[in-house]
């Protein structure tokens, strides 16, 4: 948590690197020293997964680049998340923030200032709008 917004030269970028380098390890310790295959990438990105991160995409106002690059890793996946599922959630998510380049107003170190993709899922959470079963 904390990457989605943390600009590149941020200086909290150093501690994500470790926190991300000690969560593959704690990963493979999972699947190679407890034969865990829950932690495999088939298991955590599911369906419900593909429709949490559309969702947020399209509370922050969208992007096609989203669309395009869930759809082809859903598909990769053999996941089952189509244009149909994004029309269905574009239905029923409502529009939380507008971000650069949509406006010039507030840029992703205001978005992280404000509490980040956290704060996002947070909102979107507390109007049910997320599957809460997923790791």
């Amino acid at each position: 948590p904390g990457n989605g917004t943390t600009l590149a030269t941020h200086k909290d970028r150093q501690q994500l690197y470790l926190g991300a380098a000690n969560r593959i390890m704690a990963l493979c310790d999972e699947y190679y020293g407890k034969d865990n295959e829950q932690v495999l990438p088939r298991n955590i990105a599911n369906q419900a997964a593909f429709m949490n991160a559309m969702t947020l995409d399209i509370a922050m106002g969208g992007s096609s680049n989203t669309v395009l690059h869930l759809l082809a890793a859903a598909q990769e996946g053999f996941v089952e998340f189509d244009m149909n599922d994004i029309d269905r959630l574009s239905r029923s998510t409502p529009f939380l923030c507008k971000v650069a380049p949509a406006t010039q107003q507030y840029h992703i170190e205001d978005v992280h200032r404000a509490g980040g993709i956290m704060a996002i899922l947070n909102e979107l959470a507390r109007g049910n709008k997320l599957d809460l079963s997923v790791g």
